[in-house]
């Protein structure tokens, strides 16, 4: 090991566009961490090294863990361009609001809608809390959210390249990131989606340049919510329901691509994440890869907002070692000790089911309903578009069925996803 680190100069893997595009559209957005990683592939394998042997023991002693919520500070700097608050690149308060919702959603272990096999989710929860205050400790008007106007900065309009975002933007608008999360959003060139750091291992020293690049950078348009996406464009309802982010801070945290960013041959060290050739785009059923099965819906493909469901527990409990442990990770957490059986009670016991799937006439969703609650019930198509949705409100504790009438739906496949409060479960119909 120490003969590895003094081959060691720093780490910091950027990865572009690492949310889904569909294959025909896929030419720009494509993914520039499998690059990274064999460029750097002393560094990736040391990392590997210090993080599989670490988790490995980790996984041993968790289960005794008092349960306890991770909370990250994060900071959103909205990069506009002039516009009236609420429209273009200058989003509103209430777009970002919803974006740290559906982050807060798909990081709840809670409601993760998990359908594979193997260990159960560590107790530990990972939150992300808007800060209220500047560096300076001045309250903040808008909280979480950092405006800079490009034009008061002398920044040219229209979108950034990579590199006027890592030498421009970023060095003169980050928060000190070892206690912040930074969040960059703005029109991004080459139709790129996303890009984040990657952690450092134990030991791992960074340049200069290395730190100030810290964070995730992502573009305006995929801010948003499953429940409030960032318009009701094709576009939109594809990459606008704030998944983009949850991936993001996934690639943040530790986590590769199930691919491995290299196919059957590789390896994203997740033992519950199946062995799969590339990406999935879309919203596809079930497919064989690799000789086994692959369950479609994890936050680490590339597939549509509304299809995707969860992180398995490994990829989970990856991300919840590198968050204590790596260096350039750790100092950003405030840790409190709760009680998450008694969040569990608290959390509706939706439990979605679908029948018949296939389905030629109209199918039947079965859910366990709590007292006086609002449920919101949206189906979406292959390509992410909302077909049909329905509401109950003030309802009735106990179990219930809502006839879907996907007679009147074209061959296909589709999700259906079930809303209350801060809860989200979904189910997939197929339509013959």
């Amino acid at each position: 090991m120490n003969n590895l680190h003094t081959l060691v100069v720093g780490l910091l893997w950027t990865c572009f566009a690492f949310s889904q595009q569909p294959p025909t559209t896929n030419t720009h957005h494509h993914c520039h961490f499998e690059q990274m990683m064999d460029t750097n592939k002393k560094k990736k394998d040391l990392f590997e090294h210090w993080l599989k042997n670490s988790v490995t023991k980790y996984k041993l002693t968790s289960e005794n863990e008092v349960e306890t919520i991770l909370e990250i500070p994060i900071i959103f700097h909205i990069i506009h361009q002039g516009e009236s608050k609420g429209f273009g690149t200058h989003l509103g308060t209430d777009r970002i609001q919803e974006q740290i919702k559906q982050l807060n959603i798909d990081f709840n272990t809670t409601t993760l809608n998990y359908t594979g096999q193997g260990d159960s989710y560590p107790k530990v929860r990972i939150v992300f809390r808007p800060t209220s205050s500047y560096p300076s400790g001045k309250k903040m008007s808008d909280v979480g959210v950092n405006y800079i106007d490009s034009s008061k900065e002398g920044w040219p309009k229209g979108s950034y390249s990579k590199a006027f975002i890592e030498k421009t933007i970023k060095p003169s608008t980050q928060w000190d990131p070892g206690k912040y999360l930074n969040i960059w959003v703005c029109e991004i060139s080459a139709g790129i989606l996303g890009y984040a750091s990657f952690p450092i291992a134990e030991g791992m020293p960074q340049t200069t340049e290395e730190v100030s690049s810290d964070g995730v950078v992502i573009r305006y348009t995929t801010i948003g919510s499953l429940s409030k996406p960032y318009d009701h464009t094709e576009e939109g309802l594809k990459f606008g329901m704030g998944r983009t982010l949850t991936h993001e801070v996934g690639h943040w945290l530790g986590l590769l691509h199930l691919w491995g960013d290299g196919g059957c041959d590789s390896d994203d060290h997740c033992n519950d994440t199946p062995s799969c050739s590339g990406p999935n785009f879309g919203c596809p059923d079930n497919r064989y890869s690799c000789g086994e099965e692959e369950k479609i819906g994890n936050f680490m493909d590339y597939i549509h907002d509304a299809c995707m469901t969860s992180f398995s527990p490994d990829q989970y409990l990856r991300m919840v070692y590198v968050l204590q442990e790596s260096p350039n990770r750790k100092g950003l957490i405030n840790r409190e000790e709760t009680s998450m059986d008694a969040q569990q009670e608290e959390t509706p016991s939706l439990e979605p089911t679908v029948f018949p799937s296939p389905v030629q006439g109209d199918a039947t969703v079965g859910m366990t309903l709590e007292q006086d609650k609002t449920y919101d019930i949206e189906v979406f198509a292959f390509d992410g578009k909302l077909t049909w949705a329905t509401k109950i409100e003030n309802s009735i504790s106990g179990h219930t069925q809502i006839r879907i009438p996907s007679a009147n739906f074209p061959p296909g496949i589709y999700w259906i996803a079930i809303r209350t409060g801060t809860t989200v479960k979904t189910v997939k119909l197929s339509k013959t």
